[in-house]
């Protein structure tokens, strides 16, 4: 393995552990969040408007990830889920350059934020106009 590839596998490596702290991260705050039975917040943004904000429903959609509910994860709100899936895609893609021992440029990540914000906004106006309904 000549130096360019050992720094391509450093790189890798680091990745994959930042971004996989990161998903371990989310999903013991969730559990910690369940086990302690913390009552939800009010969102400010539907108390004063009366509609709810983009990330209205993350929290009850990241608990309902944890139990493996992806459709009513969806429903409460499809950011953790778009959030999850993005995350296992990079570190997919950095056992693959792991493995190749070759750092390929990421191209995409701009495109996967503004696909994930026009996601999260037309969410926003089906959820605000009753085509989704809030999930009970």
């Amino acid at each position: 393995m000549n130096s360019n590839q050992k720094r391509d596998v450093a790189i890798s490596v680091k990745y994959l552990i930042i971004v996989s702290s990161i998903l371990l991260a989310g999903v013991i705050g969730a559990f910690a969040l369940k086990l302690t039975g913390l009552e939800f917040l009010p969102c400010g943004f539907y108390e004063i408007t009366g509609w709810y904000c983009l990330t209205c429903g993350v929290t009850r959609a990241t608990l309902a990830l944890t139990q493996f509910k992806i459709l009513r994860s969806i429903l409460f709100n499809p950011f953790p889920m778009m959030i999850v899936t993005y995350l296992l895609t990079v570190i997919v893609f950095e056992v693959v350059c792991i493995i190749r021992k070759k750092r390929v440029v990421v191209q995409w990540l701009p495109w996967t934020v503004i696909v994930m914000l026009f996601i999260l906004t037309a969410f926003f106006f089906l959820r605000n106009t009753g085509v989704i309904p809030m999930p009970v």
